[in-house]
């Protein structure tokens, strides 16, 4: 007869290899975590700059845009009889805009006003030819980490009912970003 050769176990032996095989699962376990947390980690820091990047861009349209809406203002454009013209800012209404801005019995209707529109912006009317100046009608300067600045070829006309005086200027339009 042949008996079956059977090979006891140690119990200390199988529970020590069973100890190993936890102690293995657990350090499995630990790596994927921590390559998990590391990738996390990456995947925000690279997201993290698109949103830095989207807001560049959104603030740099929002700039582009107060520059398009002050073009359009009806307050400091040009009119003839019935028709406005292009690009034709009056110097005259630029002036009182400035004033009233700068006074301080109006300031605060103004300024509230016109904060809704221009944000935190420097908007400035330069004449270069013939006559050269500066009217810095707005001025919101907040602690910015950055500006942008666009400047729009204009007309500004001083018109005294006879003779109409036309300077070649500019419109600055500075937006302050943080």
């Amino acid at each position: 007869m042949n008996k079956s050769h059977q090979t006891k176990r140690n119990p200390a032996e199988s529970t020590k290899k069973s100890q190993i095989q936890l102690g293995e699962s657990i350090t499995v376990v630990i790596i994927i975590i921590i390559l998990f947390v590391i990738g996390i980690a990456i995947y925000n820091t690279f997201k993290q700059e698109d949103w830095k990047n989207s807001n560049i861009q959104y603030g740099d349209l929002s700039v582009i845009a107060l520059a398009k809406t002050i073009t359009e203002f009806p307050e400091l454009k040009c009119y003839t009889m019935v028709n406005e013209k292009i690009n034709c800012f009056d110097y005259y209404k630029i002036h009182a805009l400035n004033k009233s801005l700068n006074d301080p019995a109006t300031r605060k209707d103004y300024y509230d006003y016109y904060s809704n529109h221009f944000k935190n912006s420097r908007i400035t009317f330069v004449s270069i030819y013939p006559d050269g100046y500066e009217i810095t009608i707005y001025d919101n300067n907040i602690s910015a980490t950055r500006t942008l600045q666009i400047s729009i070829p204009i007309i500004i006309e001083k018109n005294t009912g006879i003779n109409a005086k036309r300077n070649f200027g500019m419109i600055v339009v500075e937006g302050y970003l943080r």
